[in-house]
C-alpha cells in the first residue's frame, strides 16, 4: 500500500495481548486511524503502561494538525513490545522495549520524518533524527499536561549536551559514515539536530510560516529520500529568507558562540556593543543571525532582538529606564555561553560604579541618569566635590533637597515625580551644577 525504506521490514512473534484505541485527526473527520499495541500478556504490565500508551491517539492528532495528516492513514499506527534496548520506528507499527511518553512520541515523529520522507544518505540523518527529536519536543510544548518535565529544560538540557565538547558537525562527514556511533550520535545528531531546528524556528519569527514549511516539505518529499539541502530550499522557497549561513554554521559548521556585552545609557538612549567568541572558531568564526535580549530593569524589563551580522557591532535605541542587567536569549532559542555583561562607561563620562573603599575621589560633571526618564532618577557625582543636591519644578519650588553621601558617587531619588521638566541643583564648597531633567511615563 506504501512503499517503505528498506531497512523497515520487522517480524515479532510473541505471547502478546493486543490493546486498540484510535486517533481522529480533524483533517480526516470522522474517519479515525486504528492505534493497534502489541504487548506481553501480562495484566500488570499492560496497567502500568495504559496511561502511556493512551497518550498515542493524542500525539498522532496533534502531529497531524503541525507536519501534515498521518501519512500512513489509511493503514494503522501502533507498538510491538521486544527487547531491543530501545525503540525503533517500523513503518506503521513502532518496535519498543518500553512506553515512556518521549520515546512514544519520537518514534511516531518519525512516521513523518524517516518513513515518509526518508534521509538520501546518512550524511543527512538529521531528517530521520534532528525531526524526530523536536517532534517529542513540540508534545511537550503543545502538550504539557501530558510530560513530567517542561519543555524548556528539556531544551536547557539538550543545549548542555550538545556544549559538553567544543565541537561536532550535525552533518555526517563521508570520513564518519561507517561510524555507526556517528551516525547515531545523541549530541549531534539528535539533540544539536533538534536544536537548530528551534533556532531556525525563532529566525522565522512566525509559527504559521514555520509549521507551513515542515508541511510542505512533507507534501514535497512523500514517498521519496531527501537531504538537508532539499530543506533548505522548501524553508527559502516558503518564507523568502536566504539560509545559506544559517546552515553553513549550524548544520554543516561546528561549535556555538558565547556572547559578551558591554551596554552604557546615553541621553534617552541605550547603546549595547555585542561580541562572541566561537567554541570551534578553526570550523564556524562566527555565528550571525537573530538573537534576543531583555533588558533589567526596577521600572520593568524590556526585550528586544537584534540581528547581528558582525564581530562588535553597536546597537542603539531609545530606553528611558535605568538598566540594572541584561539576559542574552532568555528564552533559549539558541545553543550559547554567556561570557561577560558590563555596564560601562559612556565615552567621555564618569565610571558608572562608584570607587571602593580607600579608592581616591574620581572628579567628573555630575550628570542624571536616564534623562528623560519615567519618573525615577538616578543621581551621580564625585565625592568630596558635591555635598549636597536640590529638586526644583520649573516654578523654582523646592521640591525635595539631598545630603550626598560621600562614601559613594550615586543617589536614588526616591520620588516618583509627574510628568514635567524639573531642575536638580549640585552644590558643594567652591562647586555649582544645574541639570534640566525631562519626566515622561
Amino acid at each position: 500500500r506504501y512503499p517503505m525504506a528498506y531497512y523497515h521490514p520487522s517480524f515479532s512473534v510473541g505471547n502478546y495481548m493486543e490493546y486498540v484505541n484510535y486517533a481522529a485527526p480533524a483533517a480526516m473527520a470522522p474517519a479515525q486511524i486504528p492505534i493497534l499495541h502489541y504487548l506481553a500478556n501480562n495484566n500488570a504490565f499492560f496497567n502500568s503502561n495504559k496511561a502511556n500508551l493512551d497518550k498515542t491517539p493524542v500525539f498522532v492528532e496533534k502531529m497531524s494538525e503541525l507536519f501534515g495528516l498521518y501519512p500512513f492513514k489509511n493503514e494503522k499506527y501502533g507498538h510491538a513490545q521486544a527487547n531491543i534496548g530501545g525503540g525503533m520506528e517500523q513503518q506503521t507499527m513502532s518496535t519498543m522495549s518500553s512506553f515512556g511518553t518521549s520515546l512514544i512520541a519520537h518514534e511516531l515523529g518519525h512516521q513523518w520524518f524517516g518513513n515518509s520522507v526518508t534521509c538520501a544518505t546518512w550524511n543527512h540523518i538529521w531528517i530521520n533524527e534532528g525531526f524526530a527529536t523536536y517532534a517529542d519536543y513540540l508534545m511537550n510544548e503543545q502538550l504539557p499536561t501530558l510530560y513530567t518535565s517542561s519543555a524548556a529544560s528539556v531544551m536547557t538540557a539538550m543545549h548542555n549536551n550538545v556544549m559538553s565538547a567544543t565541537g561536532g558537525s550535525v552533518f555526517v562527514p563521508d570520513a564518519d559514515l561507517f561510524d555507526e556511533n556517528r551516525i547515531f550520535s545523541n549530541r549531534l545528531s539528535y539533540e544539536k539536530g533538534a536544536s537548530i531546528i528551534h533556532t531556525l524556528r525563532f529566525e522565522l519569527q512566525n509559527d504559521n510560516l514555520f509549521f507551513q514549511i515542515l508541511r510542505q516539505f512533507q507534501t514535497q518529499f512523500k514517498d521519496k529520500v531527501a537531504t538537508a539541502d532539499d530543506f533548505k530550499a522548501v524553508a527559502e522557497n516558503v518564507s523568502g529568507k536566504n539560509f545559506t549561513n544559517f546552515f553553513n554554521q549550524w548544520y554543516y559548521g561546528q561549535g556555538y558562540p558565547t556572547y559578551s556585552i558591554n551596554y552604557y545609557t546615553r541621553n534617552d538612549s541605550l547603546v549595547m556593543n555585542i561580541t562572541q567568541t566561537t567554541s570551534s572558531p578553526g570550523n564556524t568564526s562566527f555565528f550571525s543571525g537573530l538573537v534576543e535580549y531583555t533588558i533589567q530593569s526596577g521600572q520593568g524589563d524590556t526585550t528586544v532582538k537584534f540581528n547581528l551580522t558582525s564581530n562588535g557591532q553597536e546597537f542603539r535605541f531609545k530606553y528611558i529606564k535605568d538598566p540594572t542587567g541584561i539576559v542574552i536569549d532568555p528564552n533559549n532559542w539558541i545553543i550559547n555561553r554567556v561570557g561577560s555583561i558590563n555596564r560601562v562607561n559612556p565615552p567621555g563620562e564618569p565610571p558608572v560604579n562608584p570607587p571602593g573603599p580607600g579608592t581616591p575621589s574620581i572628579v567628573f560633571e555630575p550628570y542624571v541618569s536616564p534623562n528623560p526618564s519615567p519618573g525615577n532618577i538616578t543621581l551621580r557625582y564625585p565625592t568630596n566635590v558635591y555635598t549636597q543636591a536640590a529638586l526644583f519644578d520649573t516654578q523654582g519650588r523646592l521640591m525635595q533637597k539631598i545630603q550626598l553621601s560621600q562614601n559613594t558617587n550615586q543617589y536614588q531619588v526616591g520620588t516618583l515625580l509627574a510628568n514635567g521638566v524639573y531642575f536638580i541643583r549640585f552644590t558643594g564648597a567652591e562647586n555649582d551644577k544645574t541639570i534640566k531633567v525631562l519626566v515622561v511615563h
